[in-house]
């Protein structure tokens, strides 16, 4: 007869043992991360058994509720990576505390290769690159959707097109633009600080040997499509 169950888990806690057969065990996770389960039973006459159980429980970190990009004075190329809060998704709320000096707003259309002035009401899209100019230095924050879709696509012309980086985390362009693979072969990077185009990354796939190079979800990229394709982020 079994005397005593008890649970392991790899996280460095004090194992925990139930009082009663059957009773339902809780245990807290401070860090996201794969973690391994051993139980351990115990017989009337001492002799135990146990079994692992490796990679078993999925700890997430919560879901990114928001990001933050610090604007420099001048032209700043921005995007997000996610749908916006329904209460915070227009041009004229997202960008209401930033001083444009009376300079309008600017996305790109791929499909007529024209940029196209934003109003007020206009809807910030993911993955949508943005020209937004201010008088000084000031933080732009992006208030995420609670609940949004688990993919979410950008259709992309051949051509250029004006895109942000399709993750919530920092990442380079070989990882971040898998979904379009091959068929993106050029990026352009835009330097606030500066004000000029700093670095111009090439797809490995393509014959290229830059793609390693770090970039953030939060600024935008001028990437070049050699056909067509769908760019896609996965929220989470």
């Amino acid at each position: 007869m079994i005397i005593s169950r008890t649970w392991e888990f790899d996280n460095n806690e004090i194992p925990v043992q139930e009082i009663s057969p059957g009773e339902k065990i809780t245990h807290t996770f401070t860090k996201a991360g794969l973690y391994n389960v051993t139980l351990t039973v115990t017989a009337e006459n001492n002799e135990s058994a146990s079994l692992e159980k490796s990679s078993y429980i999925h700890v997430r970190d919560p879901p990114v509720d928001h990001g933050t990009v610090t604007l420099m004075p001048g032209w700043n190329l921005v995007s997000t990576p996610l749908p916006l809060n329904a209460q915070y998704q227009t041009a004229g709320e997202v960008f209401s505390g930033i001083d444009s000096g009376s300079r309008s707003i600017f996305s790109y259309d791929a499909r007529s290769k024209h940029y196209a002035s934003m109003s007020s009401e206009s809807i910030i899209s993911p993955l949508e690159g943005i020209w937004i100019y201010s008088t000084n230095e000031t933080p732009l924050t992006f208030n995420y959707q609670v609940t949004r879709p688990i993919t979410i696509p950008m259709y992309l012309s051949m051509g250029w097109n004006l895109v942000g980086y399709p993750s919530v985390v920092p990442g380079n362009a070989h990882e971040g633009f898998v979904s379009v693979d091959s068929a993106w072969s050029t990026i352009l990077c835009f330097n606030p600080d500066t004000q000029q185009y700093s670095s111009t990354i090439f797809n490995e796939r393509a014959g290229g040997t830059s793609d390693q190079q770090m970039m953030s979800p939060l600024n935008g990229y001028w990437l070049f499509m050699t056909s067509e394709g769908n760019l896609s982020v996965t929220a989470e």
